[in-house]
């Protein structure tokens, strides 16, 4: 049987009630650099996700929007893998200036766990 298609859309995790529920009831996923949160919607034709970066680990806010550049753009390259609606809160938590190419390994990573 083959998974069902991706036809919601991805938009940006703004509300502050979805954000609560996300860090109470989200189930939590990963790796040595990224940390993921995620919580599944039925009724929902979005997937609504936030990054975020540890202002302790990258005091410059330079190199924190960089980091949440690459992670948004690591997502959209595979919504293909994340065939469920919901919201989820993607955060890294590396010491270090992260390659976009290990983003995308590791949230490839998170995105088979979570559909497994």
């Amino acid at each position: 049987m083959s998974p069902p298609k991706n036809d919601f859309k991805i938009r940006r995790l703004k509300s502050k009630k979805k954000i609560d529920q996300l860090f109470e009831n989200g189930r939590v996923f990963q790796t040595k650099s990224l940390l993921l949160r995620f919580f599944k919607y039925r009724s929902s034709r979005f997937l609504e996700f936030g990054v975020s970066v540890s202002k302790k680990s990258f005091s410059l806010a330079s190199d924190r929007n960089r980091i949440k550049r690459q992670l948004r753009e690591a997502m959209k390259k595979q919504k293909g893998k994340l065939f469920c609606p919901g919201c989820c809160m993607l955060i890294y938590t590396g010491k270090k200036n992260p390659r976009f190419k290990s983003l995308v390994q590791d949230l490839g990573m998170l995105l088979k766990n979570i559909n497994h």
